[in-house]
């Protein structure tokens, strides 16, 4: 691996505790329900097609949705992700406007057959082995709001609710391909920790005790995610006359992961809170309690999807995934959640990309289109996001090694009813840095 990717994972790796501990927090109302704002499980490379990733594979380019990915790979690739995100949160009494961002995945995945070795071998190989490890986001929790209404008798009282943290997920993954189908699994751990406080203040009193609820509790559990694939070559007797053509490529996948049985440690507490003139602040805790022991249910997913490649002109890609949300369950804080059904299509175009004078003829250029639910629901009506995405990805030459620089724009909307709207514009970039001599055994005359 060249100099650059490695200064770059070596200054991630310490950077990292720092990226996860200090995100900058959103401020999403959606996020409070279940754990959070779930992230799309797709790197950069498929983000720009309307995150269709479900049937899609790279040579150079990693896909943890799929774990059956890892066996068309080619070279070893290491994965940085991150975002921002800009949003406009419309009440029926108030509007939120901010940028929020940070880090999104980190991973490494290689062949465990090299490249070079196979095209120099006598000996044909039909199959092929990869691996892969990552550290990604799952879900945030991120938003500060406040409300205020008055009560005949108490007078006018304001509540201000608060939440942030989410979950990350670690991953192994392994993978088999043989003669064009592929199988793998991830072996994935969930973890992380989840913030809520409420605030309740007696606005009308000189001197009133206000209320403060506080909830914090830690998530641990484990989930098994599987995923085949099968790559069909429609032109394969054009191929068999000149074997110089390009390939056009049919891929069917599938990808499921299992329902998630986390652990769970809860600590709250509640307290009454006097901030009197000329006096110290007074503070009563009325409840502690300390490292509660519980259960949640995060649950699985299952996707299909099919991607054609048109040699390295063209391809495109659409898939469809569901989870049932609505068996959600969490002893900390119960919800009754709904399922998500998620649809999602793609494109890309490369003008020449084996063009040496001009860089933006091998540029790959990416749109696509998606849709969703949200598990989330607001006054019985379920939430609906929906898109478009444009992206470019960019490839550059270091010490005789291609790698890809992948920007993406996604223009949405969340939606529950007229009157609470979120409109968003997230960027997300993506570096994926390749290197072909992994594994490789050289000779010596």
């Amino acid at each position: 691996m060249n100099i650059v990717a490695r200064l770059i994972i070596l200054s991630n790796l310490i950077l990292l505790p720092l990226l996860l501990q200090g995100q900058a927090q959103n401020n999403s109302i959606f996020s409070r329900f279940g754990i959070g704002d779930l992230y799309p499980q797709v790197f950069s490379s498929t983000a720009g097609m309307g995150f269709a990733a479900s049937g899609y594979y790279s040579e150079s380019q990693t896909n943890t949705l799929n774990p059956a990915s890892y066996g068309y790979l080619k070279k070893t690739s290491f994965d940085l992700g991150l975002s921002a995100k800009y949003y406009d949160l419309s009440t029926d009494n108030s509007n939120y406007r901010n940028w929020t961002g940070g880090f999104d995945y980190m991973s490494i995945a290689f062949p465990l057959f090299n490249s070079i070795n196979r095209t120099l071998s006598p000996i044909e190989r039909k199959y092929n082995l990869g691996m892969c490890f990552s550290l990604q986001q799952y879900s945030k929790v991120g938003y500060n709001l406040t409300t205020t209404e008055t009560i005949e008798g108490v007078g006018q009282i304001e509540r201000n609710y608060t939440g942030y943290g989410g979950t990350t997920k670690l991953l192994w993954g392994n993978s088999f391909q043989y003669d064009g189908f592929s199988a793998g699994v991830n072996l994935g751990y969930i973890f992380g920790r989840i913030n809520y406080e409420k605030n309740i203040f007696y606005v009308d009193y000189l001197n009133p005790f206000n209320n403060i609820f506080t909830t914090a509790y830690s998530i641990r559990g484990f989930q098994v995610d599987g995923g085949l694939m099968y790559s069909h070559i429609l032109n394969k007797k054009a191929l068999d006359e000149d074997k110089l053509i390009p390939k056009n490529i049919l891929t069917a996948g599938l990808h499921y992961s299992s329902n998630s049985n986390a652990n769970t440690s809860e600590t709250s507490s509640e307290f009454t809170f006097l901030n009197a003139t000329n006096t110290s602040d007074i503070i009563d805790t009325l409840t502690f309690v300390q490292d509660s022991a519980g259960m949640m249910t995060i649950p699985g997913t299952i996707g299909f999807g099919l991607s054609y490649k048109a040699g390295n002109k063209w391809g495109a890609s659409v898939a469809y995934s569901t989870s049932p949300w609505s068996s959600y369950t969490n002893d900390v804080d119960p919800r009754s959640l709904s399922d998500i059904n998620s649809f999602n299509v793609g494109f890309y175009y490369v003008p020449k990309y084996n063009s040496i004078t001009n860089f933006l003829s091998r540029i790959n250029y990416k749109a696509g289109f998606y849709t969703r639910t949200e598990p989330s629901s607001f006054n019985g009506n379920q939430v609906s996001n929906m898109g478009v995405t444009f992206g470019l990805g960019m490839p550059f030459i270091y010490q005789r090694k291609s790698s890809i620089a992948d920007i993406n724009i996604a223009l949405g909307r969340k939606m529950a009813s007229e009157v609470l709207v979120e409109n968003y514009m997230e960027l997300r970039f993506g570096f994926s840095f390749n290197d072909d001599e992994w594994f490789l055994k050289r000779k010596y005359n």
